[in-house]
């Protein structure tokens, strides 16, 4: 009988301190006690770690010392489809992941509005891929600013690409 390994990847929480500063050396403490968990990765950056709350430069940073904390052990991944337009987004994925995560993660409600078609949608998702050229991607079905469900075929037609994971 072979035992499945078990695979734990949390979402971040972001503490802060008292002066509504993100608390860095919390944020140390956590990675280790995760990692001392037998965590197999990490979701930094993410609607648990505030990212709605933080600023550009604060999400920037916060992933930034989690990839030093962490320090190769994990992979680590991050919301990077932020910004008012797909170039905005294309952008902000590219410093986010050089980082040094693994992968950005898109947030399928930033690509299309909840009243678009399925075509906006792949066509959003096929310019921010053409201008994000080689970064390992994947993707969230976040509830905020809306769940944006990936239909079969969608997702069908992104597996296709051979550019975009889902998660």
């Amino acid at each position: 009988m072979t035992t499945l390994e078990k695979k734990f990847v949390p979402v971040m929480i972001t503490p802060f301190n008292l002066k509504a500063k993100v608390d860095l050396d919390v944020v140390s403490t956590l990675v280790e006690f995760y990692l001392a968990a037998g965590v197999k990765g990490f979701f930094a950056n993410c609607l648990s770690s505030e990212m709605y709350s933080i600023s550009e430069d604060e999400r920037l940073e916060l992933t930034r010392h989690v990839v030093r904390v962490v320090d190769g052990r994990v992979p680590i991944v991050a919301t990077g489809s932020f910004g008012l337009t797909i170039e905005d987004k294309a952008d902000f994925a590219g410093r986010i992941y050089d980082t040094g995560i693994d992968a950005v993660i898109l947030i399928t409600g930033h690509y299309a509005n909840v009243e678009d078609g399925d075509s906006v949608l792949l066509r959003n998702f096929e310019k921010m891929f053409r201008l994000t050229r080689n970064i390992p991607m994947g993707l969230y079905e976040c509830p905020a600013p809306y769940k944006r469900i990936i239909s079969p075929e969608v997702f069908k037609t992104l597996l296709g690409t051979g550019e975009a994971g889902v998660s």
